[in-house]
């Protein structure tokens, strides 16, 4: 049996934090969230064993890649340091935790830290939409076509019209929850959203308004992991309960067809228009796999 993988604790940026502004680059908030994970678990610098980058394009937008190199560079004590980046797409950060948590299960390392961040308010809307077209297949579905993701988005509403039934008030429900949520988080970019409610009902591409779309954001999180001994220590160093410890309880990992046509086909005869997350559900439903961590599924509408 796979050994257990648990979270001693994290720190995040205020999503509503616009770097360039601040006149902060991607090695300046590495630092800022490997310290403040640091200081909020009371973990020692020179305890982290493994770093993981999540991250989806820093080369398109920030013209930086080999983000692990800069992990190394936030503390003395990561000299040597084995580091790796990982790209999926919008599961970049998850990938960078399930390989971190695959290494503590094999035994390899005790204790991981791992950093997602995103540096994307560095183009306008237009460059923007361009780069995140990346994550589709270019050349196919976003080359020429202005916002392709909510474009993309868009045709998979019609898909779910078509089948299903979709009305512009069920969006709008979505919606309306998403900025409730937000106005809860105090580092969420959107909580004090929406300001101009008449602006974010207009459309932005076909179906798909202002407020029905995802927001580019600058923003970095940094969680330490670690394996169940050296929790029991950390936890017995502290005074505590390890049974007060969150723990991954498991994962699902899928990744579909790049192509939208061929995922519409694929799922023309299924109950589910996009059926690659449900699957893997009804695997840890029915047993059939060991523990595994919870991971945002690698999805390409």
């Amino acid at each position: 049996m796979a050994s257990e993988t648990f979270i001693l604790g994290g720190y995040q940026t205020d999503f509503a934090r616009n770097w360039m502004r601040q006149g902060q680059q991607i090695p300046d908030i590495l630092t800022e969230i490997v310290e403040g994970a640091l200081e909020e678990t009371g973990v020692p610098a020179h305890e982290i064993e493994t770093g993981h980058v999540g991250n989806f394009a820093a080369e398109l937008y920030a013209m930086q890649g080999h983000l692990g190199a800069f992990l190394v560079q936030t503390h003395p004590a990561f000299r040597g340091l084995p580091t790796s980046r990982h790209e999926a797409a919008c599961a970049s950060g998850s990938m960078a935790i399930l390989a971190a948590s695959a290494e503590i299960e094999a035994g390899r390392y005790d204790v991981a830290l791992v950093a997602g961040i995103e540096h994307m308010k560095t183009v306008d809307a237009a460059q923007g939409g361009e780069f995140l077209g990346t994550a589709a297949w270019y050349e196919k579905e976003a080359k020429g076509i202005s916002f392709p993701f909510p474009a993309l988005f868009g045709k998979l509403g019609d898909e779910y019209e078509q089948r299903y039934g979709l009305s512009a008030d069920h969006l709008t429900r979505i919606s309306d929850i998403n900025f409730e949520n937000a106005r809860r988080n105090p580092l969420a970019q959107t909580r004090e959203w929406p300001a101009n409610p008449e602006k974010m009902q207009q459309v932005l591409t076909g179906r798909i308004r202002i407020c029905d779309a995802s927001q580019v954001t600058d923003g970095a999180v940094a969680v330490v992991l670690a394996s169940k001994a050296y929790t029991e220590r950390y936890i017995a160093s502290r005074g505590g309960d390890a049974r007060g410890v969150s723990k991954i309880e498991g994962w699902g990992h899928r990744t579909a067809t790049m192509s939208f046509a061929e995922k519409m086909a694929e799922s023309a005869t299924a109950p589910y228009v996009l059926p690659h997350p449900p699957r893997d559900r009804r695997c840890l439903q029915a047993g059939r796999h060991r523990r595994r961590v919870v991971s945002r599924r690698h999805r390409n509408p």
